[in-house]
């Protein structure tokens, strides 16, 4: 499964009414300025996840990328 971009998760996500929006891991992986760093990238396939997507965060330390998922469990 590849990361995609969050405007094409959140299509995923309002086609399934019944999906949720989930943290895909706990890290937290050093913000490289734009998301279109992170698109295509592989991320490990599991059941019931839809779609994975990079999203900015931001904390005391600074920015940084979190990896979030439209899953349906």
């Amino acid at each position: 499964m590849n990361i995609i971009s969050k405007s094409a998760a959140m299509k995923i996500h309002h086609q399934h009414p019944q999906s949720y929006l989930f943290r895909y891991c706990r890290g937290k992986y050093k913000w490289l300025g734009h998301s279109l760093h992170y698109l295509g990238k592989e991320v490990m396939e599991c059941s019931g996840v839809l779609a994975v997507y990079v999203e900015r965060r931001q904390n005391s330390y600074g920015p940084y990328a979190c990896l979030m998922n439209v899953t349906l469990n």
